[in-house]
């Protein structure tokens, strides 16, 4: 069991492969399919549900965006550690008036 409330959203990526869940306990929980859906990566960056998770592959390698009802889009960039594990680290937050 990964979260401790309902999951929102889930997003998949085909390379590499990757199942990202995203909650109302705003929680990201990062899986790696190859591995038996194992746990990569928990992410804790929002302060209230998060509500969508995207991958994106704009030419310069995976990213993630997120959205959650705290009003703040967060972008994140997947990158390879010394071990060869994969990890994602934030490149840069954005926070609104509005809800998305």
């Amino acid at each position: 069991e990964a979260h401790d409330a309902e999951v929102l959203c889930l997003e998949y990526s085909a390379s590499p492969r990757l199942l990202a869940s995203a909650s109302r306990d705003r929680l990201i929980h990062v899986f790696m399919c190859d591995k038996g859906y194992q746990i990569m990566q928990t992410l804790d960056d929002h302060s209230s549900s998060i509500t969508a998770v995207r991958f994106l592959n704009p030419g310069t390698g995976l990213q993630m965006v997120s959205c959650g009802a705290d009003k703040t889009i967060l972008f994140r960039q997947l990158r390879t550690g010394p071990d060869g594990g994969y990890q994602f680290v934030r490149l840069q937050n954005v926070s609104g008036r509005s809800t998305l």
